[in-house]
């Protein structure tokens, strides 16, 4: 089922971000999977370039907080100009059904990335860049413009057997 894991609305107050590493965890910006979803491709709104990057990771989510990154981060490189900037992943990454996902993130070289206030807000880990297993130091009140793709995965390859009958003529 195609969908987002994070926030794919652009936010009015553009700022300097540092190197610190946060995850969107405000129910709007969390995903459960179905079978078949895969993690495609990596957005973020800003500028600041050339030069500053975005790391970004998805990571699934248990007891109101980040918990495992699924995969390894993807390096989004942010343009001059205000807008989406994006970034894949090398393939894929599978999604296990019935899982939650938020997505997670950390700069690189100070982007600006752009946010508005949010009462519940970000997880936020001490470490930079994104760990592989988070460690929920506190929050903040933001929400940021990054996001992640999830589409559909090709259908599973199926046989279909006719039953055929045989009719004997005379």
């Amino acid at each position: 089922m195609p969908g987002i894991i994070g926030n794919n609305n652009v936010e009015p107050t553009g700022g300097n971000f540092g190197t610190d590493t946060y995850a969107l965890i405000y129910a709007a910006t969390l995903y459960t999977a179905v079978a078949g979803d895969q993690l495609t491709h990596f957005f973020a709104y800003g500028n600041r370039g050339p030069g500053p990057t975005l790391e970004v990771a998805a990571y699934d989510f248990a007891g109101g907080v980040p918990v495992n990154r699924i995969a390894p981060s993807v390096s989004i490189a942010m343009g001059a100009a205000d807008g989406w900037w994006s970034a894949d992943p090398p393939a894929p990454i599978d999604l296990t059904p019935g899982t939650v996902y938020c997505i997670a993130f950390s700069g690189v070289g100070f982007p600006r990335l752009f946010n508005s206030a949010e009462p519940s807000g970000i997880s936020r880990d001490g470490a930079a860049p994104l760990p592989a297993l988070w460690v929920h130091v506190g929050s903040i009140w933001f929400k940021y413009s990054v996001f992640a793709q999830v589409e559909a995965g090709a259908p599973p390859a199926r046989r279909i057997y006719y039953p055929c009958r045989a009719q004997l003529i005379t």
